[in-house]
């Protein structure tokens, strides 16, 4: 028993908490049953619990780690056994990081599509506190032999002296026109970029980056800029356990689900497959949509996404009646392909041009008027939000539609030397922010309570930017970054994703 009590003061220690006499030996009490790889497993959740609680204090007592315990053996019932869903984004939890805390905390407040001012400020709040929290865990800034210091704008603007070697942590703004300015949440500074070298990424205004330089006169000169350290979700999960941050039915992370694993691993042969830019008005993408649908009737996939523009005239009097028709017709040939509709299932995400009140992400499914017809006869249809989550198995997929490879290049500080290193650049870039449109809100408009929905922490499995840029696949810390390119401009392209091997194919529609 003294093994077993050290063994919990030592794992609590180590997440900042402290056990209170009578919550000590009730915890021993129930973990003693148990062989050492449970009583580790056990701990992890209990600990993952806690921090969830409104805790007034890190000193624990019986009362509040019962609550806790009965909150891990609830979530052991619950554990979801749904091999495949589609993730309500507005629905979807919205935590956020309690700095004092040091932890991810569920905001309770209601959202609205009509933000306050102070909803607009904590967009960027949230977003350097969230990098901050991740950089400063990174092995660079947190081991003591190799360790980086990291300074707040506030600590060069109180110095009367000139600084070198400095590096700070700051976002990218525009304060007045052709000037730069990195600001953090204790100031801003004038940047120098004059003699700059930039590190691997895209650069733009709203980006969070780590410049290191030196200051002088109320000016910081950047030697270099880099992007924040990349995390992948397994160390994310080490320090924030395993609680679901993605939204969906399960109180806690699906990587973290046996059944679930269990359950894709029987289903070895499984594909998901993306479509961008299907325009249903299109003579020829509807023969393309009909050789596609036929080369995968013997072995239906988990699902399709087609994700929009449905239309290939963005505006007009003809836009409503040509997506009621196509839609129409996109169902007839549904129906000649029943295996297909027996056994897969059929996502739809609106585009930018496609019927909404405004071009502010997340945006809202397809309206009920263009889909009525097909949702009475295709019971496998799904109409998402844009951007959309995924569940498949044990695994996160995020996807977007959005041309946001143009959009972050054409407000780039610097562009890369070589084109063909572009989708590397922007992979890295997305990963490294945490975020799908990490540009101001004036270039990329989102709803500022509902910036949460784009996030991208801890890191998904897979995230598939639907963009008229070319096709691309980039992987880095063991999540992927891919494109499928344009199903209706190009030669009919898509990709096939398989979730056992996550690898991802590119693929094309021959029509001879």
């Amino acid at each position: 028993m003294d093994v077993l009590k050290k063994q919990v003061g030592s794992v609590l220690k180590l997440n900042g908490y402290s056990l209170k006499v009578d919550a000590s030996r009730y915890l021993c009490e129930i973990l003693d049953p148990f062989d050492q790889q449970r009583r580790s497993e056990w701990l992890d959740r209990i600990v993952t619990s806690l921090q969830k609680l409104p805790l007034e204090s890190a000193v624990i007592d019986r009362d509040t780690l019962e609550a806790a315990v009965r909150d891990c053996s609830k979530q052991a019932d619950n554990e979801s056994d749904e091999l495949f869903n589609v993730i309500d984004l507005f629905s979807a939890p919205k935590y956020e990081y309690d700095s004092d805390r040091k932890k991810f905390v569920e905001c309770p407040n209601a959202l609205s599509l009509h933000g306050t001012a102070e909803s607009k400020a904590n967009v960027f709040r949230h977003r350097i506190a969230l990098l901050l929290q991740r950089t400063l865990r990174n092995p660079l800034f947190s081991n003591c032999e190799t360790r980086f210091k990291l300074r707040s704008v506030e600590a060069l603007l109180g110095s009367a002296t000139k600084l070198s070697d400095v590096l700070v942590l700051g976002m990218l703004t525009q304060l007045r026109a052709g000037s730069f300015f990195l600001e953090d949440m204790t100031g801003v500074v004038e940047l120098d970029m004059t003699e700059t070298t930039f590190h691997s990424g895209l650069f733009t205004e709203g980006g969070i980056v780590l410049v290191e330089g030196r200051y002088e006169n109320n000016v910081l000169t950047a030697a270099g800029i880099g992007l924040p350290p990349v995390e992948s979700a397994a160390d994310s999960r080490a320090h924030l356990g395993d609680a679901n941050y993605f939204g969906g039915p399960s109180p806690v992370a699906f990587s973290a689900s046996k059944k679930l694993r269990k359950l894709e691993a029987e289903n070895p042969d499984a594909t998901l497959v993306f479509l961008s830019d299907v325009w249903l008005d299109s003579e020829a993408v509807l023969s393309a949509l009909h050789h596609l649908f036929t080369g995968f009737a013997a072995n239906p996939p988990i699902c399709f996404v087609l994700a929009g523009n449905f239309c290939s005239k963005p505006h007009g009097d003809e836009h409503d009646r040509l997506l009621k028709e196509g839609f129409r017709r996109l169902t007839q040939l549904f129906l000649e392909h029943p295996d297909l509709v027996n056994r897969s299932r059929f996502v739809f995400m609106p585009g930018l041009q496609d019927p909404a009140l405004t071009n502010i992400l997340p945006r809202p499914p397809l309206p009920q008027s263009l889909i009525s017809a097909m949702t009475e006869k295709i019971p496998n249809c799904m109409f998402a939000s844009n951007p959309c989550r995924i569940q498949y198995g044990t695994q996160e997929i995020v996807i977007l539609r959005e041309d946001i490879v143009e959009k972050m290049c054409r407000n780039c500080i610097r562009m890369p030397s070589a084109q063909k290193e572009i989708p590397e650049h922007f992979a890295k870039t997305i990963q490294s922010q945490g975020h799908l449109t990490p540009l101001p809100i004036h270039m990329a408009p989102i709803y500022w309570d509902y910036d949460h929905c784009l996030r991208l922490y801890p890191l998904p499995d897979l995230i598939v930017v639907c963009d008229k840029y070319e096709p691309f696949t980039v992987t880095h810390s063991e999540s992927i970054v891919t494109n499928p390119g344009s199903f209706a401009r190009g030669n009919f392209s898509f990709q096939v994703y398989l979730p056992m091997s996550r690898q991802v194919e590119d693929s094309a529609v021959r029509i001879e």
